[in-house]
């Protein structure tokens, strides 16, 4: 298990690769002095409310990408509602696609029984179908699925995968709009698979967003005009 002060020395060489948002860094690693204990490879209800506190004036719906049996989507559904916005799931609900030479998840690991399956777990939850939208396939074929015109103000992505990881930041980052939040989950900076490096790929590419947040190896950008 990679402890604290080990992800801190690797967000500190993170940092001097990419000096241009060393401050970002910082400011992120002040915030993380915030002493909630969170699970590992789960969203916090108090980062939640923070992240979709600082879009409740940002025009765009609400999108988790990689929803799994929607734990953190029945967090997002009410609170979408009090901003009028609708909700999107994108997934394939049948768990991971094939894995490529960066990945090491077997294909199938996460299905939740289709679509219709999660549409029950949400039932469970006390969520209803005209509540959200779903949008089923392995990525990027569940992004062909969704309107053409579609924008974002919150986009919480979460994939595992470097393949489908490097095309959902893309594709999502298209359509967030200026100063929307992106929320990534497994960021190790000292990794190069998985999700890890699609992401530092994604960094060290484009110049258009501030770091917000970077805690519990999760980071929250948010998009710069």
């Amino acid at each position: 298990m990679i402890t604290r002060t080990a992800q801190r020395f690797a967000t500190l060489r993170f940092m001097f690769e990419n000096r241009r948002h060393f401050g970002d860094f910082i400011h992120a690693m002040k915030h993380d002095a915030n002493p909630i204990w969170r699970a590992p490879g789960r969203w916090h209800d108090a980062d939640i409310q923070r992240y979709t506190g600082m879009i409740s004036g940002v025009v765009g719906d609400f999108a988790e990408i990689g929803v799994f049996e929607g734990e953190t989507f029945a967090k997002l559904i009410p609170i979408a509602q009090r901003q009028r916005k609708s909700i999107h799931a994108f997934d394939s609900f049948q768990g991971m696609d094939d894995p490529s030479e960066f990945d090491w998840r077997p294909k199938g690991q996460f299905a939740v029984g289709g679509e219709d399956g999660f549409r029950k777990l949400m039932s469970k939850r006390g969520f209803e179908r005209h509540q959200y939208s779903t949008w089923e396939g392995f990525i990027p074929e569940c992004f062909v699925k969704a309107p053409r015109d579609i924008s974002f103000s919150f986009v919480l992505l979460d994939v595992d995968n470097y393949q489908p990881t490097r095309i959902g930041l893309d594709w999502a980052w298209s359509r967030l709009n200026v100063n929307g939040v992106m929320a990534l989950d497994d960021f190790y900076p000292n990794g190069d698979r998985e999700a890890s490096k699609a992401i530092k790929e994604f960094l060290r590419e484009r110049t258009d967003f501030d770091i917000v947040d970077f805690v519990n190896f999760q980071l929250a950008l948010r998009k710069m005009g």
